[in-house]
This record gives C-alpha cells, sequence and structure tokens, in this order.
C-alpha cells in the first residue's frame, strides 16, 4: 500500500470515532476567539477543524512527514519534532 494513503484513512476513522464526542467537550469550553493552540502530536490536524472558528492561530506538531504533508495541505502551520 502506498504511504501516502495511510493520513487519509487516519483522517477518516478519526473524523468517523472521535469526532462526535471531541465536539461535544470542545463546546463545553469557552474560548476567547483570539486564542493560540498547539496541537502536540496532531497527525493530519483534523482537530483544526473543530475548533478553527473558536481560535485565531494554530501550530501542529508531529513526527510524521506525510501527515503534516497531508495538514499542511489544509493551510494548517505545522513543526516537525518529537516530545
Amino acid at each position: 500500500m502506498d504511504n501516502n494513503i495511510y493520513p487519509i484513512i487516519y483522517d477518516f476513522f478519526r473524523r468517523r470515532i472521535i469526532s462526535r464526542r471531541l465536539t461535544r467537550l470542545l463546546d463545553s469550553m469557552s474560548f476567547k476567539g483570539d486564542g493560540i493552540a498547539l496541537d502536540i502530536g496532531g497527525g493530519t490536524g483534523f482537530l483544526l477543524d473543530l475548533i478553527s472558528d473558536k481560535i485565531e492561530k494554530y501550530m501542529l506538531l508531529d513526527i510524521s512527514r506525510k501527515f503534516l504533508e497531508f495538514a499542511e495541505r489544509k493551510d494548517i502551520s505545522t513543526c516537525r519534532g518529537d516530545v
């Protein structure tokens, strides 16, 4: 299987399995609208889709180059690294 398909599959299943629960959690939190979020181990950046209207800036940190490339196609600022 082509390695480029992994981020697509990952993103799809994260959305299907986690997004409903995470949406409820994020709805219960208060955001000021001018905040900055750092998503450590953010993978493909699907979290941005859920909070992009609630924050001003967003940075994603992940070790996977393929996942970061996928996130960058969604105009997400990324940084490759490990914690």
